[in-house]
């Protein structure tokens, strides 16, 4: 976890990953790694949980290349 408490995936091996941040009211913050300072898009929980759901069930994976 970075000194300043967001964290980022343990699969990133680069600077080039998306960071996290809990909020005390439960409010995700997101933000590039690369520009730490600047804006972070910030969802509730539910939207997070949705997100998480989809992930697990492959709403977003990439098509296969032909």
């Amino acid at each position: 976890m970075a000194k300043d408490g967001w964290r980022k995936s343990s699969f990133c091996a680069t600077s080039e990953c998306i960071e996290f941040y809990q909020y005390g009211d439960g409010i995700i913050g997101l933000r590039n790694q690369r520009n730490s300072h600047g804006y972070a898009l910030l969802i509730s929980p539910e939207e997070w949980r949705d997100f998480i759901a989809g992930v697990k069930a492959g709403e977003f994976d990439l098509p296969e290349a032909p």
